[in-house]
């Protein structure tokens, strides 16, 4: 059922509407408009003759790119007014539902309402077309309140339907999706996505792409030799160890602390929030009983520690998990109240009541568990909705002066400390060939190129992977590449015509540009819309060609 609006009379509205109710009274019509979150007074008119002809007057008032309400007196009584709500098809939707919901306040606030009335067209605001309604309502017989009211109300959802062939979010609203919206659903369906998340934009009425999130990549990380060896003494017959504690460091796992078990299970797992702390991550392994495979382990991810060491944590539990090869159950910490035998129990309750699950649904819930709470919410453009990471105020500015076509190459950054995409150069002109790109570290490029085979520039999205960069760096440009190309598409008007990722030198070459302008125009001439593009072929290296944007 729809809620109502909280809208309600001004000042103004409520003195009318006792003048009007009063005896002596000669108003035929008022007309009430939303304005401003009230119900605010328009054209009111007094009976000029008979009720026909006042009744068929009302044409004058409205308008077709606007609703209204129009109380209309049906005799002299006080209490036989006509409450007509105006929404015709031309409106807008949101408009439409606003004044639906708003119709029961507008009517108790009155009070002297006996009829209502829907007007979707000029023809039904005639006196002939209000006697068909109420012809209509004494052949299906006398309705409550509730039930004119819901007939009138699946009447409108009804008739505001608009056939299409794109596909739509609702059969009663229906705001199509944005081409953007709709290629990354395609690519969720397809399993190439995690995580999608749609808004809605009021001025275009569309349901639009706000971020996206590629499937998490293992990070390559695994344990030291150090770790290797302890696992194997951890596993043995006989061994006494309750916990060991290990985290990541110079992308390796690396053993720490290491207890036996020194009084009951409960009391030796609340012993664990001395191994811990605020500012950093770890795994736990804690073991359950004497089994050797009856481990659990358990990721230690608070909410203060920075979010690429939390992304860090959560990409290496499953190598972590198959290294030592003895876990039964694994277990989330985000807060020290979490790291309780208490808690550990009503975990294991929650699991019971929704029922068993597989190894990759508990790790699904878990990543998205912890999607869900890294979230940080800003006004400001971010590149994802789990990285949250903005763009500062020169590369913004940068990237507006690319779109706008003043530069022809803008790099940018990841600064890990300040969690930022940062501005790194930028050219007003320059070749593929003197594109500069380090050796050491991941990068993104926006390029425009300008192909002898086309009669305007091509904007090109350039990830350089960068094979000798460190894992977390990796982790970062990956995790940030899809929402900062839908940010750049909404926030920055930047048509990207092509989208790759390139892990050497050799393919920026103005050639390789112009040769893959040309795979990219055959196939999305040749290929159906949106559909899963296939990599180049050739030999010029690990890449991937994606066709990015509207074409």
């Amino acid at each position: 059922m729809p809620q109502e609006t909280g809208i309600a009379p001004n000042s103004q509205l409520r003195e009318t509407f006792s003048q009007i109710a009063s005896t002596g009274d000669k108003t035929r019509v008022l007309q009430v408009m939303i304005e401003n979150e009230e119900l605010v007074p328009k054209e009111r008119f007094e009976a000029t003759g008979s009720i026909e002809e006042d009744f068929n007057k009302m044409k004058t008032l409205v308008s077709t790119d606007s609703g209204c309400y129009l109380l209309f007196r049906l005799t002299d009584s006080n209490d036989s007014w006509l409450l007509i709500t105006v929404s015709f098809d031309t409106i807008p939707v949101r408009h439409k539902m606003l004044y639906s919901s708003t119709k029961a306040p507008m009517k108790r606030s009155f009070g002297h309402v006996s009829d209502t009335y829907l007007v979707s067209d000029f023809d039904e605001l005639t006196w002939k077309s209000y006697q068909s309604h109420i012809k209509r309502d004494d052949e299906t017989g006398p309705m409550t309140v509730q039930e004119q009211e819901l007939a009138e109300i699946r009447f409108e959802e009804k008739r505001i339907t608009q056939g299409t062939d794109r596909f739509h979010t609702s059969s009663t609203l229906s705001f199509p999706c944005s081409d953007e919206a709709e290629e990354h659903i395609i690519r969720f369906g397809q399993g190439e996505l995690q995580m999608v998340e749609l808004d809605i934009d009021g001025d275009s009425e569309k349901i639009i792409l706000k971020s996206s999130l590629e499937m998490p990549q293992e990070t390559g990380i695994a344990p030291n030799s150090q770790l290797r060896e302890t696992f194997s003494q951890i596993a043995s017959t006989g061994d006494k160890t309750r916990v060991l504690q290990v985290m990541i460091e110079n992308e390796e796992l690396v053993p720490k602390e290491r207890f036996e078990a020194t009084g009951s299970i409960e009391e030796d797992f609340n012993k664990m929030k001395t191994l811990v702390s605020t500012d950093s991550g770890c795994y736990l392994l804690f073991r359950l009983t004497d089994s050797n495979d009856s481990w659990l382990l358990i990721t230690v991810s608070f909410d203060t520690i920075p979010v690429r060491h939390k992304m860090l944590y959560s990409s290496t539990k499953a190598p972590m998990k198959r290294s030592f090869g003895h876990v039964s159950d694994t277990y989330l910490v985000s807060d020290f109240d979490e790291l309780t035998w208490k808690s550990y129990q009503s975990h294991i309750k929650r699991d019971d009541e929704t029922g068993p699950m597989t190894v990759q649904e508990q790790e699904l819930a878990e990543i998205r568990f912890e999607e869900k709470r890294i979230t940080q919410g800003t006004d400001r453009f971010h590149t994802s909705s789990t990285l949250s990471f903005p763009c500062s105020d020169e590369a913004e500015e940068h990237i507006i002066r690319f779109g706008q076509g003043e530069l022809q190459m803008v790099e940018l950054d990841i600064d890990g400390d300040s969690e930022k995409i940062i501005l790194k150069s930028s050219l007003e002109s320059v070749t593929p060939e003197d594109v500069p790109i380090a050796t050491d570290r991941p990068a993104y490029f926006l390029y425009r190129h300008h192909a002898k085979s086309r009669d305007s520039p091509s904007v090109i999205f350039i990830h350089v992977l960068c094979s000798h960069a460190n894992v977390k760096m990796k982790m970062l440009f990956s995790s940030c590449k899809a929402a900062l190309l839908s940010g750049m598409t909404s926030h920055f008007a930047v048509d990207r015509k092509l989208e790759w990722d390139v892990s050497d030198r050799g393919n920026f070459a103005t050639e390789v540009f112009d040769d893959e302008l040309k795979v990219f125009t055959s196939e999305s001439h040749s290929k159906p819309r949106f559909a899963k593009p296939q990599g180049p072929k050739g030999a010029r290296g690990d890449r991937r060609l994606i066709k990015g944007g509207q074409s």
